[in-house]
Parts: C-alpha cells; sequence; structure tokens
C-alpha cells in the first residue's frame, strides 16, 4: 500500500505538473498586465505594517522603555499614544496624562496591561504586537491576486533595513509570511517520499 501511495503521488505529480504550468502562465500574464500603482500600493502598505509608528504622523520609532504610553520622536510631533491600541491622546501635559490614565483605567482593549499598569514588559508587547502584525501582512496579502506577486511585497519588505530589523525584533521572518502555492506543497511531499522509498 505504501508504494501504491507513491505511485498515486506521482500521478497527482504529472496532473499538477500541467495545472502549475497553466498557473505560471496566467500569473506571468498577471504580472505583466499589473498596474503599477497597484503593485506599489501593495507594498507601501505592507511597510505601513511592518513598521512601528505614531498613532499621529506616522513616524517610525524603534526603541521604547517599556511603558505601554510612547511619546513621538518626531520634533514636529510629539504627542503622546498607547502602544498597544495606538490611540493619540495629544500633546504636552494633557496628552500625558489622559494616556497614563488609559492604563490605569484599563480602558486598553489590548492584553499587554491586564492589571491596569502602564509599565509593560517587552516580551508581553512583542508577542502581542508580533499577532497583530502577523494578522495585518496575512489580510494584506490574501488581497493579492498573485503568490509571485504577494512573495515579491514580501522581498521588498524586508530589504527595507527599519523594517526587517523591526520584524526581527518581534520574531517575524520573511518565511513566515511568503505565500507557498499547492503545487509548492505537493512537491515537498513527494520529495520526502522519494527520500523515504531510497
Amino acid at each position: 500500500t505504501y508504494l501504491a501511495h507513491v505511485h498515486a503521488v506521482r500521478d497527482r505529480q504529472q496532473l499538477q505538473a500541467i495545472e502549475t504550468e497553466h498557473h505560471q502562465a496566467f500569473e506571468e500574464g498577471f504580472q505583466a498586465g499589473m498596474d503599477a500603482a497597484d503593485m506599489n500600493r501593495y507594498k507601501k502598505e505592507a511597510l505601513k505594517i511592518a513598521l512601528i509608528r505614531c498613532a499621529k504622523c506616522n513616524h517610525p520609532y524603534y526603541e521604547w522603555m517599556n511603558c505601554g504610553v510612547v511619546q513621538c520622536a518626531n520634533n514636529s510631533c510629539e504627542s503622546y499614544f498607547c502602544i498597544a491600541c495606538e490611540q493619540h491622546f495629544g500633546y504636552d501635559q494633557e496628552g500625558y496624562l489622559l494616556a497614563h490614565a488609559h492604563f490605569e483605567k484599563r480602558q486598553c482593549p489590548s492584553p499587554i496591561s491586564p492589571d491596569g499598569s502602564f509599565s509593560v514588559s517587552r516580551d508581553a508587547y512583542y508577542a502581542f504586537k508580533r499577532g497583530v502584525t502577523m494578522d495585518k501582512f496575512s489580510a494584506l496579502l490574501s488581497k493579492v491576486p498573485s503568490t509571485a506577486v504577494a512573495n515579491e511585497v514580501v522581498e521588498h519588505v524586508f530589504a527595507d533595513p527599519v523594517a526587517a530589523a523591526t520584524l526581527a525584533m518581534l520574531g517575524i521572518t520573511s518565511s513566515m509570511l511568503r505565500r507557498v502555492d499547492a503545487s509548492d506543497l505537493l512537491e515537498q511531499e513527494i520529495m520526502c517520499l522519494d527520500e523515504e522509498v531510497n
């Protein structure tokens, strides 16, 4: 029965090869005809997801001091916002007080500070942000109709040193975001079976 399974997998491989050829021809045609503006939009959206940014002015920030309240490093902004839900609270002393009250009154919907403390552990924040970021990438890449284009968007993000460093900090790798075709999975299954047979 094991050899019958191997032969069945090989028969599927031949059928899959034909389907893959048609699929690749379609993708190449799609890519050639895809509007450059659409591709740029996907790439910009992916970079926006990858970078941790100010909730008000979108200025990226890289470091924080284990506090759930962050002040934007952009001198022309300097607003206060919640690091988890990204709610903006304003500027100066008023924004500072509102942002801290957001945690103390347990108004933040995120699970990073269940006790109402605005002191947030790095591990708790990274785990939370990793989940949010992966969900956002999944939603974006599911809209891209081509695996090749989706993977090109991922490569574009990891080519940006700041985005790559931010994602590495969160424990997100390019292989976690890349799309895999069913034909790639079948090929991996056949390779595993061939190794077992030999």
